[in-house]
């Protein structure tokens, strides 16, 4: 009796060592803190504060969420109390990232932070040809479950780069096995759109994270095109607030698998200083256990027969089982409908008018179902 309850025991704290609670940090907007060496002190010490307590949070990557520095000119001392700042965490060989913000030109951006830094680094996946950190992509696991990071640059106002949008959906798609967070600086202002329809895009998406709004804390979900999956998002910037009083905050999300809830935490390492407030302090339900599996791989193993195809080579869209296309609608990566028909009587739709970029396709089958999938032209 004594070694039966030995080994459920064991084999409990196997369960539990296997679900282990993990954090992602984020580092908001910090351009008001790079403005002279008295300032960046608080930069330097939330910096710290997550070397320190990366044992104890069992911190598995962090990342900025841009506009590193105020003036969009570039100045060169703002920049090089940033690098110091993040260097901290380099020293330390924390797992962490970049993301530029409307405030960060360009070249400057990849003069500080080169690419050259992190690769050969585990966790680095790679870049959009020819760029740099401002369109990037991190792969990590955790517990058995498979994460990616992709990192967009900032889309503001005219500061919109389609080719972007075309390399993170392709990215998404890639790895569509991998829960993905995304990462971009403005999410919710002029330009934002774009960003969240990306993520609606992708069944794998289900946290985006942003920063740039003085609107401080901002939360909201959305479905993803099928309407099968939440899409969690949030703003959290706090560059308008007083920094001797409030400013100068962090937020992380502590992931807990066995409760299949993320919590979200708001601190000031410089003052010591947590909000509790129901914006700062919070958690969200997320399905940790089990594969990612996309929706049109959910239909394709229910029933092998009735899966949508493409073929690269002659642009053609068709089902898998030779059933007419009754309706089809094609949308563009930032959510514009490029392709509505109905009442076809065809067994294919051709691609050849659409530009090189990723789709999302949804089709009625004869019999009235609909089923949608993410297709890659190029």
């Amino acid at each position: 009796m004594k070694r039966h309850i030995l080994v459920m025991v064991s084999i409990l704290m196997a369960f539990m060592s296997s679900k282990a609670d993990f954090t992602i940090g984020l580092i908001p907007d910090t351009q008001k803190m790079v403005l002279s060496d008295t300032e960046t002190k608080k930069f330097n010490a939330n910096m710290k504060w997550y070397v320190d307590k990366s044992d104890s949070l069992k911190l598995a990557f962090v990342s900025h969420l841009g506009d590193i520095v105020d003036t969009k000119t570039g100045v060169t001392a703002e920049w090089q109390r940033a690098q110091t700042a993040m260097n901290i965490l380099k020293a330390d060989s924390m797992a962490y990232t970049m993301c530029q913000g409307n405030h960060d030109d360009i070249i400057n951006f990849r003069k500080y932070f080169p690419v050259s830094d992190w690769e050969g680094k585990s966790y680095f996946g790679g870049i959009k040809a020819l760029g740099g950190l401002e369109n990037a992509f991190y792969l990590f696991k955790l517990d058995g479950m498979d994460f990616i990071v992709v990192v967009i640059e900032t889309a503001y106002k005219t500061q919109l780069n389609p080719a972007s949008w075309d390399w993170a959906n392709q990215i998404l798609t890639q790895y569509k096995d991998r829960r993905a967070i995304i990462v971009s600086h403005n999410i919710n202002e002029s330009g934002g759109s774009n960003i969240v329809n990306i993520a609606k895009n992708h069944d794998n998406v289900f946290l985006v994270l942003g920063g740039h709004s003085c609107i401080r804390e901002h939360s909201w979900t959305e479905k993803n095109l099928a309407g099968t999956k939440t899409i969690h998002f949030f703003v959290q910037d706090y560059q308008c607030d007083d920094l001797k009083t409030t400013g100068a905050n962090i937020r992380f999300y502590t992931f807990k698998p066995l409760e299949n809830k993320v919590y979200a935490y708001t601190y000031s390492a410089w003052n010591d200083r947590w909000e509790r407030d129901s914006n700062s302090e919070f958690s969200f339900a997320y399905d940790m256990t089990g594969a990612v599996v996309a929706v049109d791989d959910q239909i394709a193993n229910s029933n092998p027969k009735m899966a949508i195809q493409y073929n690269r080579i002659s642009n053609l869209i068709t089902l898998s089982n030779g059933q007419e296309i009754r309706k089809v609608s094609i949308m563009s990566a930032n959510g514009q409908l490029l392709m509505h028909k109905e009442n076809n009587t065809t067994t294919a739709i051709s691609t050849n008018n659409l530009p090189n970029g990723v789709y999302f396709v949804t089709i009625q089958k004869e019999d009235g179902e609909n089923i949608a999938k993410n297709i890659t032209k190029f």
